[in-house]
């Protein structure tokens, strides 16, 4: 997860992810990595809201439940039906 315009170019929308790194923690304490060039290879793809001003950019990827110190967040902690209810409220 990181900031839209991290990795958005904000004249023309194109990423400009190229070359970047995942950085995260392994279970023996040493700093891992994985390369957002290869995910992408395995059709691994950015997740963005969809308006356009909110400033987050989501990256999932696979991780090794023995080897890496990640925890992932389950879907059912995301209020998907409630945010769209109230953005139907607000317009």
């Amino acid at each position: 997860m990181t900031a839209k315009h991290v990795i958005v170019d904000p004249e023309n929308e194109s990423l400009r992810d190229a070359g970047m790194l995942v950085f995260y923690n392994g279970k023996d304490g040493r700093i891992r990595w994985r390369s957002i060039d290869d995910l992408k290879k395995l059709n691994f793809t950015w997740v963005f809201h969809k308006k356009r001003d909110v400033d987050i950019g989501i990256l999932p990827f696979y991780y090794e439940r023995d080897n890496d110190d990640i925890v992932a967040v389950p879907d059912n902690f995301f209020f998907y039906d409630k945010l769209e209810k109230r953005e139907k409220w607000e317009r």
